[in-house]
């Protein structure tokens, strides 16, 4: 069932992983990607959130969402044993940009009001019979909820200002700006005055993949965005400095899977879609829920496991 918003997005389904966890002093989770919208809700404590190029701060009472395919890692921060939601859905439609742009600060009374439909969409998951995935009731209140945060609500980019995300956002824009160099990666590291080592470990921490993947990754952005707006795979070879045409369709068939003809023949606009029906948004016979017996939330091991 959808659930049209004045927004003109939908809810199309919800996943089993609501999570109601405390974190440990030292919690550090590996990262992931994923094809649907996850919610991450601070109820006390403080975490520190990668996101694409960015290292956001968060505090209690924080909402973010992380968009389909976007790659994250969270940590606990500031010797906190930060207690923290999490959630997962399915949108289709015209999704606002604000959505996945920075933090929403909710206020006490939003804070209640997100807990309270939380509860519920634990329980929508979790009660036997039900059709796994099914928007119901609880996809109601989460459509209204997020329509009324959207029309409502403001961002805010609060950034983690420690001196090693500082360098990986530096870093990140060093990328951005010689996209169309083919730029070295010691060329780019003595850019940020730092060594090449030591922005490999940051992209290990913040990024989980390599300063060179993640490069690659920009260009082919580049290159994607090049022809779709029309380019040749000479021109698009040209812009970033590619020795040949050929090394360039090399690339992009490694990188993407296709030739650079075969994506701008197939390429659609897909960002904020979901394929209609969506497929499951949750593992078969996953079992992650982490309550005790009376409801209340249990430590998670300082793994990532299940996140």
């Amino acid at each position: 069932m959808l659930i049209p918003t004045e927004q003109e997005f939908f809810v199309t389904g919800l996943g089993r992983r609501v999570f109601d966890r405390v974190f440990g002093r030292s919690y550090a989770f590996a990262g992931e990607t994923h094809d649907y919208w996850e919610g991450v809700y601070v109820e006390d404590g403080e975490i520190e959130v990668a996101e694409r190029d960015e290292v956001y701060l968060m505090r209690s009472g924080d909402l973010l969402f992380h968009a389909p395919m976007e790659f994250h890692r969270i940590r606990a921060y500031g010797d906190t044993e930060p207690h923290v939601h999490n959630f997962s859905f399915s949108l289709s439609g015209h999704v606002p940009d604000k959505l996945a742009d920075g933090i929403f600060a909710l206020s006490p009374s939003r804070g209640e009001a997100l807990l309270s439909l939380l509860r519920e969409l634990r329980a929508s998951v979790t009660e036997e019979g039900e059709a796994a995935g099914a928007v119901g009731a609880a996809g109601h209140r989460l459509a209204a909820f997020l329509t009324e945060l959207c029309g409502e609500g403001e961002t805010r980019e609060r950034l983690s200002t420690t001196s090693p995300a500082n360098t990986y956002r530096a870093l990140t824009r060093a990328m951005a700006s010689a996209v169309c160099e083919n730029a070295t990666l010691p060329a780019l590291a003595a850019r940020c005055f730092v060594s090449v080592s030591y922005a490999k470990a940051l992209f290990a921490r913040y990024a989980g993949i390599s300063p060179k993947a993640y490069y690659n990754s920009l260009r082919l952005g580049e290159a994607r965005r090049l022809l779709l707006d029309g380019a040749s795979v000479t021109e698009v070879s040209e812009a970033l400095h590619f020795s040949s045409p050929n090394n360039l369709i090399r690339f992009f068939k490694r990188e993407a899977g296709v030739t650079p003809l075969q994506y701008k023949n197939k390429a659609r606009p897909a960002r904020n879609s979901f394929v209609s029906p969506p497929k499951p948004i949750y593992k078969e016979k996953e079992k992650c829920y982490n309550e005790g017996a009376g409801g209340e939330p249990v430590r998670p091991r300082d793994t990532g496991d299940c996140f």
